[in-house]
């Protein structure tokens, strides 16, 4: 079992066989990226995924080399699953930056891995990881580096609750917004009832 201080995250090393993960990931922003469309311009998005699942995408963010994600763009979420699920994704967490095209395929525009053990030792600091860009791109940033900015944090009890909390408004938020109560005509009502008399 994870051993836990108050509503705190665990320590990492205390972490014992059976124990969960719950690990918040903010997307904060990237600069320099390379330019990808013709009108001089990129429309990043970042895909996430452990072991070719995804786990999380942001929305795009529309011609902006150095485009920067809100709670409303889509830059937090949470990783949940088992520990040995976790520490074993050998391949790391890999944050892969796109450029939305219309009509066509999404460029890869380049990708960062960051280690399990690295992503749950972060105690929510800002941290640049250099993009490595994908070949096509490698000589379309003015010799400049491009970086993904990221922020790693363990859970507390209370950031599990809120983030469950958040998703349950926005599910009842999804399910209201696109239910529609059928409306019967009054005058329809009393000719039924005329007929069924």
């Amino acid at each position: 079992k994870t051993a836990v201080s108050g509503t705190g995250p665990p320590d990492i090393g205390s972490m014992e066989e059976g124990s969960n993960v719950n690990l918040l990931v903010e997307i904060v922003s990237a600069k320099d990226l390379p330019i990808a469309d013709v009108a001089g311009a990129t429309d990043a998005y970042v895909i996430v995924r452990m072991k070719n699942n995804e786990l999380h995408r942001t929305h795009r963010i529309d011609d902006n080399l150095n485009p920067i994600w809100t709670l409303e763009t889509g830059s937090l979420f949470m990783i949940r699953m088992s520990a040995e699920e976790f520490f074993a994704a050998t391949s790391g967490i890999s944050f892969v930056v796109k450029d939305f095209d219309i009509g066509s395929k999404h460029d890869d525009l380049g990708s960062v891995t960051v280690t399990p053990t690295e992503a749950m030792s972060g105690k929510g600091e800002r941290k640049e990881y250099k993009i490595d860009l994908a070949k096509e791109f490698k000589n379309k940033t003015e010799k400049k580096t491009p970086k993904l900015c990221l922020r790693f944090k363990q859970a507390s009890q209370k950031d599990i609750e809120v983030r469950t909390r958040s998703r349950m408004e926005r599910t009842l938020t999804a399910l209201f917004s696109s239910w529609k109560p059928i409306k019967t005509h009054p005058k329809s009502m009393v000719s039924t009832r005329k007929k069924a008399s």
